[in-house]
């Protein structure tokens, strides 16, 4: 197939597993969407389709060098060279290697480092066919590399964590909600032309490509608002100066709100046009679309790399239950506005903090100045007991001294007492009831007979045929059975009551709560029950 120019996949994409469980297994685990639970043997799933060499690649000895030959591949192939030949590989990499390997490193080298990538399945190989002229033809370099999907994922992998390392970059959450919006809407637009007279595969494609672009968007959102929060987090863990604990500060004040108020502003135009998306009027255009992509990969099963066909209704469900009120986007955002009122309450404190030991430094200073400026025939001891003497305010308006001496007191006036009537300031207390004192078990025993009486019409009956509506009932019931069975029964017959097990099984539910008993018979009680009580 290469011959014709046709680009396969390494495994194509209905290839069928040997093992029949593991690959349900893996159907089943990529298909659940929330689960409460972390999936059995979600590891072994995930380690299945990795290649284990890409870890053994940086822990190798020549991890550099073989480095250097998978990035000048992925470079080649960045300028449109997806299988460079074997000369065409060494020369790019020729300069770059004979510096890592110190000058020692030829092509034998490169042909030995090649077939050790080829033999960790990083790197593929093929025979340049065209180049050969005949069976005398025995040039053994005509070879053309490629770079395997894992490794380029690997490669790319690294790469972006040295520029992140760099020249951190990050989404704004705005910008991508106001993309999300816009999606929706132009979504809604292609569903909306999607017939079931003229099935189009171009507009089937172009609906579950936008769907699938919504949850990866949503994803970016995820990871954005919770970078953020992480990066406000950091603020409060380190120590700064006046001036940019004040410039963090205004960007604060000025930011924050800006910015949720923005994002739930944005917020409220989606969760209409998911439920609109989701409702039954698109129910027959998304089966319309499924049935449609899954016709068109019959037929390019082997020579198109497909994904499985995503359920619109459980992607838009996800969706909705992100962006809904009280959902996993109100709760980053709750997240980001805490963070930000912590920071901001540390950062001011701080910033006080520096303000008033820059104030008591700057005194210290202007005291040393001062001290350092008096003339050499002026005593200093006044000017060091002033400097040296506690912070206190002489406030003392008192005018008199050791020489001078007060005034004496002028004599109190006395007032003459008016006998006045007390004044009861509590209010009598209540009477109690006039009716004879009950204790706290009988009282409970009368509400158990008056409960009896509302559930069960008439006696004798079973306990389990009263009407039962309350989740207090089941308590009810327990409560009888004890009054009723331990001691003989003696404090059931106290309310004229009594019960009689029957040993047939019996079951009360209410509110989707199951009572399992014996069954029992209510009964009056007998009067040598009542007497023993």
């Amino acid at each position: 197939m290469e011959a014709f120019g046709i680009m396969m996949s390494d495994q194509p994409a209905n290839a069928i597993r040997d093992d029949k469980e593991f690959s349900d297994q893996a159907s089943a685990f990529l298909e659940e969407g929330s689960p409460k639970t972390l999936p059995g043997r979600c590891g072994q799933l995930l380690l299945q389709a990795q290649n284990p060499n890409l870890g053994q690649l940086l822990s190798a000895e020549r991890a550099e060098l073989y480095l250097n030959i998978l990035y000048a591949l992925v470079l080649l192939r960045r300028n449109h060279e997806l299988e460079p030949l074997h000369e065409d590989v060494f020369d790019f990499v020729s300069a770059v290697q004979q510096v890592s390997a110190g000058g020692d490193y030829d092509i034998n080298t490169f042909s030995n480092d090649a077939r050790t990538l080829e033999r960790w399945a990083l790197i593929s190989k093929r025979i340049e066919r065209e180049r050969l002229r005949g069976y005398k033809d025995t040039r053994r370099r005509k070879f053309r590399y490629r770079i395997s999907d894992q490794a380029l994922a690997f490669i790319q992998w690294l790469e972006d964590q040295l520029r992140d390392a760099q020249d951190p970059q990050g989404s704004d959450t705005r910008d991508l909600l106001v993309e999300v919006v816009g999606g929706l809407r132009e979504l809604q637009r292609v569903l909306n032309k999607v017939q079931k007279n003229e099935p189009d595969p171009e507009q089937a494609r172009s609906a579950t490509y936008r769907l699938v672009r919504l949850g990866h968007l949503t994803l970016e959102i995820n990871q954005s608002l919770s970078d953020f929060n992480a990066r406000l987090i950091s603020f409060t863990l380190d120590r700064y100066d006046v001036a940019t604990a004040q410039s963090i500060l205004r960007e604060l004040e000025y930011f924050i709100e800006n910015y949720l108020n923005r994002i739930l502003l944005l917020r409220r135009d989606i969760v209409p046009e998911l439920q609109k998306l989701g409702s039954p009027r698109f129910a027959a255009r998304w089966e319309l679309c499924s049935s449609i992509l899954a016709e068109e990969i019959k037929h390019t099963s082997i020579l198109i790399r497909t994904r499985q066909i995503p359920d619109a209704g459980k992607e838009l469900s996800r969706l909705i239950r992100f962006y809904a009120i009280d959902g996993q986007l109100d709760q980053l955002c709750s997240r980001v506005r805490t963070s930000a009122l912590n920071v901001w309450r540390k950062l001011s404190t701080h910033l006080r903090e520096l303000e008033r030991k820059s104030h008591r430094m700057e005194d210290l200073k202007d005291r040393i100045l001062e001290l350092a400026n008096t003339p050499a025939d002026q005593s200093r001891s006044a000017f060091i007991n002033e400097l040296l003497s506690p912070a206190r305010m002489i406030a003392d308006m008192n005018y008199w001294d050791a020489v001078e001496h007060a005034e004496p007191p002028q004599p109190r006036q006395d007032q003459h007492a008016v006998k006045q009537a007390t004044v009861n300031y509590l209010a009598p207390k209540p009477k109690g009831d006039r009716r004879p004192v009950r204790s706290i078990n009988e009282a409970r025993l009368q509400q158990l007979r008056q409960w009896v009486e509302l559930t069960h019409t008439a006696l004798p009956t079973a306990l389990s045929q009263g009407r039962f509506s309350e989740f207090t009932d089941l308590a009810s019931i327990i409560e009888l059975a004890k009054n009723g069975l331990f001691s003989g029964g003696r404090s059931l017959a106290k309310v004229d009551l009594r019960l009689e097990p029957v040993g047939t099984p019996a079951s009360v539910e209410v509110d989707e709560r199951l009572l399992a008993f014996e069954e029992l018979m209510i009964l009056k009680a007998r009067r040598d029950d009542q007497n023993d009580g």
